[in-house]
């Protein structure tokens, strides 16, 4: 089966309940765990017709996580100092941003040399294959457990907290229509602010590349 053959046959299923979600629980904020997880993000929102804020995907928070537990290892730290900064596609669109990885509130940088960052960042990329690897069967369900369990609390406490989503961008980065994970303050609302970071040249160039290139896989299912 080639890819776009999965393409197609996953978001048969997405959208069967896509379709139950909008007749049972019309006012519902949905989470999107499913892989490819930007794709099903998008297709999500277009089948609900929900507005933009209901609907979430979980993607690069379970990423930043996976960064800031590689992090806490090796400067055998708690994790919960690690302020990890990752956006862009759930896959091999991420980017990882070390610069504005902090840890208790200073940059990452200032901890570890360029080699050892570089190293991390690789092992972020393949976290998840060499998880299912390990597996041998299946996929990781912890770790996208925990991420989706974080989301769930700060709408449903309200907590208003900046954690990274797949987001529909509207303009934002210069990016508009395409669901891709940048921070996003999370509340009762759902995505109630996408937050714009301040990315240099190469970081835009980049994280448009990624949002181009789903916009073209969209078309297989779209």
């Amino acid at each position: 089966m080639t890819r776009e053959e999965l393409l197609r046959k996953n978001s048969q299923i997405a959208k069967e309940i896509c379709l139950h979600i909008k007749e049972l629980a019309a006012q519902a904020i949905v989470i999107v765990i499913t892989n490819p997880l930007d794709l099903m993000t998008q297709l999500a929102l277009k089948i609900t017709g929900f507005s933009a804020a209901r609907v979430i995907g979980m993607g690069i928070s379970l990423d930043a996580a996976r960064l800031a537990n590689l992090i806490s290892r090796q400067l055998d730290i708690p994790a919960i100092d690690i302020e990890p900064c990752v956006i862009g596609s759930h896959g091999e669109g991420m980017l990882v941003l070390p610069r504005l990885t902090k840890v208790k509130g200073v940059c990452l940088e200032e901890f570890l040399d360029k080699e050892t960052i570089k190293s991390l960042v690789e092992k972020t990329l393949g976290r998840g294959l060499e998880i299912v690897t390990l597996l041998g069967a299946g996929s990781a369900y912890f770790a996208p457990s925990a991420a989706a369990s974080v989301l769930v609390r700060s709408i449903v406490k309200d907590e208003k907290r900046v954690i990274g989503a797949c987001a529909c961008l509207s303009g934002e980065y210069g990016i508009k229509d395409v669901c891709i994970g940048v921070p996003c303050r999370i509340g009762r609302e759902g995505i109630e602010k996408i937050i714009e970071l301040e990315l240099n040249q190469e970081e835009q160039r980049l994280l448009r590349q990624s949002a181009e290139k789903l916009k073209t896989q969209y078309r297989y299912i779209a």
